[in-house]
């Protein structure tokens, strides 16, 4: 017999395997769109060291929305917020579908601006500052920002409306301790 913490818990475990995918599929995506624009004939460890860091830095974002969730369940029972750990559990999973919603809209706007910042770019070892310098990356960096304030409302706006949770500072308090979290998830641990 399956308690509601554990359908909760696997629920959410689903939903990471998703966004774990949406990571990798959107970020094999980004990245042919890169190496078409740049001839990488030459760059054949490139492209790997591309594709494998795609990978760690993807399942590491996983794996810190996953402490994060336990972390928020640690702090719920040692702060006593007196908020059911499945109400936790499934807020942050709102959160995470915001996630992929973003995660979507980031992917259509790389294919929209990415192609043409990345013809005048110069193929040298500045490839990344320039890439930086492009109005795709300022679109895409603010758009994190803004997927991780949305998400950390969605789970507040969650919590307080949907789970009746009227405690405000203790929803506060979690809220803020998951958008620190939340922002730990999304930074690019393998860039240059």
């Amino acid at each position: 017999m399956t308690t509601t913490i554990q359908k909760s818990t696997a629920r959410f475990a689903r939903i990471l395997a998703v966004y774990l995918a949406v990571l990798i599929i959107f970020g094999i995506f980004k990245l042919m769109a890169f190496f078409d624009y740049i001839s990488f004939e030459y760059f054949l460890s490139a492209r790997v060291s591309a594709v494998i860091s795609l990978f760690v830095s993807s399942l590491i974002s996983i794996i810190i929305i996953a402490l994060l969730c336990g972390i928020l369940c640690l702090c719920n029972i040692i702060f006593e917020f007196e908020i059911k750990n499945t109400d936790l559990v499934d807020c942050v999973s709102c959160s995470v579908y915001v996630f992929i919603l973003f995660e979507l809209i980031r992917l259509v706007l790389c294919f929209f601006l990415l192609g043409n910042e990345l013809k005048p770019l110069i193929i040298d070892n500045n490839i990344v500052e320039q890439l930086k310098n492009t109005r795709w990356f300022f679109y895409d960096s603010i758009l994190r920002y803004v997927m991780i304030f949305t998400g950390s409302v969605v789970f507040s706006i969650n919590m307080y409306v949907t789970k009746r949770y009227k405690d405000v500072l203790g929803v506060v308090a979690i809220s803020l301790i998951l958008l620190l979290g939340l922002y730990v998830s999304t930074i690019d641990f393998l860039t240059v």
